[in-house]
C-alpha cells in the first residue's frame, strides 16, 4: 500500500491521526472523529508490515518481531513528521500516525489563559500538564517550551519518547533527548539531566515511582520541571502521584509534592462551534493554602480552592466554560 500517499491525504484534509490496519480500509481522525473520507480513492491495507519496514530501524524492527508494541518518530521529506505506533493484532499489523505541524505552537494560538505566562517566569518548581490521552498535553507542553524558548535564555532539556515537536534553540539552549536513542530510560536521563547544568526539565511522562520522585527532588532543588501525567482532573493529578508511592511513603511524598509544586493544568478537548476543537482548562495555583492542603491530604477541598481562585489565575472546568460562552452544567469531566 502507498503510505505517503494515505499521510499526504490525511495532512491535506487536517486530520490529527492516521489508521491503517491489515486488511481494512484507512481511516483518519478529524475533529475528534473517526472517518472514512468520501471522495478518496482508498483500498484495504495490504502487506503493512512489508511497507513500514522500510521506516523502521533495525532494532525496532527486531522489537516489532519480538511482538512488542514500537513507538518512534517519523520524518518523511515533502509530507511532514509523524508519532508512530506499530503494533500486532489478531488480524495482522496496525499502525497510527500522530500528524504533528512542522513548528511548536504559540500560546497565543492554543488560547492559554494568561497565568500560563506568569508561571513559566518561574526558576523553578513542578508543573504539570494533566490530561486523558488525546487531549493535547503534548501541544501545550511545547507551547510552553516554545515561549520560554523565544522570551528566557534558559538550557531546556526535554526528555521524550518519542521526540513530537523540533524546538531550534533560540534565546534558550534546546536540548531534546529521546528514550531508547538517546538515553535507556526516563529515571536514567532525569538523574542525568541534573549533571548537564539545566534551567528547564520537560519529563514527556511520569510514568514510575521513581521519575516522579526524581522530578519533584529536581523541581524543590532550583529547576522548572514540566511533566505529563493522564488524569482528568488537577486534584486527581496530584492524588494519582501520591498513591503510585507504598502507604508509608505517603506523608513524606505529599510534603515534597507540597514544597515543589508550582501548578497542575488539567485540559481536554471539545468540538467548537466552527467544527473543530477547543480546549479546555482546569488550572490549580500552588499558593500556601493549595500547599497546606496537599500536605493535610484534603485533597478534595481543592476544587472549592479553585473555584475562589481567580485571583492567582486559578479555575475550573465550569468556570471556564462559562468565560467560554459555555453550558457550564454540560461537563462531563465535573
Amino acid at each position: 500500500m502507498d503510505i505517503l500517499a494515505e499521510l499526504l491525504y490525511a495532512r491535506s484534509q487536517g486530520a490529527s491521526d492516521v489508521h491503517l490496519m491489515e486488511g481494512r480500509l484507512p481511516r483518519i481522525r478529524l475533529h475528534g472523529e473517526i472517518r472514512q473520507v468520501d471522495g478518496h480513492a482508498q483500498e484495504a491495507c495490504c502487506q503493512l508490515e512489508r511497507s513500514m519496514q522500510p521506516l523502521l530501524s533495525i532494532l525496532a524492527w527486531e522489537k516489532y518481531l519480538r511482538g512488542e508494541d514500537v513507538d518512534f518518530a517519523l520524518d518523511l521529506p515533502d509530507v511532514g513528521r509523524f508519532r508512530v505506533n506499530l503494533f500486532q493484532t489478531a488480524n495482522g499489523a496496525g499502525a497510527v500516525f500522530r500528524c504533528i505541524p512542522d513548528d511548536p505552537p504559540q500560546l497565543v494560538q492554543l488560547a492559554c489563559p494568561p497565568v500560563f505566562e506568569s508561571l513559566l517566569d518561574a526558576c523553578d518548581g513542578l508543573i504539570l500538564v494533566a490530561g486523558a490521552t488525546g487531549s493535547g498535553k503534548s501541544t501545550t507542553l511545547a507551547a510552553m517550551l516554545h515561549h520560554i524558548n523565544c522570551h528566557q535564555q534558559r538550557h531546556i532539556i526535554t526528555i521524550e519518547d518519542p521526540i513530537e515537536y523540533r524546538h531550534t534553540s533560540r534565546k534558550s539552549i534546546v536540548s531534546q533527548r529521546e528514550v531508547g536513542h538517546h538515553c535507556p530510560g526516563f529515571v536514567e536521563a532525569l538523574r542525568a539531566a541534573l549533571r548537564q547544568d539545566p534551567d528547564v526539565i520537560m519529563v514527556g511522562e511520569m510514568r514510575d515511582i521513581e521519575s516522579m520522585r526524581l522530578a519533584m527532588t529536581a523541581a524543590e532543588t532550583g529547576h522548572l520541571v514540566m511533566a505529563s501525567l493522564h488524569a482528568r482532573s488537577a486534584p486527581q493529578a496530584i492524588q494519582r502521584i501520591i498513591d503510585v508511592f507504598p502507604a508509608g511513603e505517603r506523608d513524606a511524598v505529599r510534603c515534597l509534592l507540597a514544597d515543589a509544586l508550582k501548578a497542575v493544568i488539567a485540559q481536554r478537548l471539545e468540538p467548537d462551534a466552527a467544527g473543530g476543537r477547543r480546549a479546555l482548562w482546569e488550572i490549580l495555583v500552588a499558593t500556601q493554602a493549595v500547599r497546606h492542603m496537599v500536605r493535610e491530604n484534603r485533597i478534595p477541598q481543592l476544587h472549592s480552592v479553585m473555584q475562589s481562585g481567580q485571583q492567582h489565575g486559578m479555575q475550573t472546568w465550569a468556570q471556564h466554560r462559562e468565560r467560554q460562552g459555555l453550558d457550564a452544567s454540560d461537563d462531563s469531566a465535573i
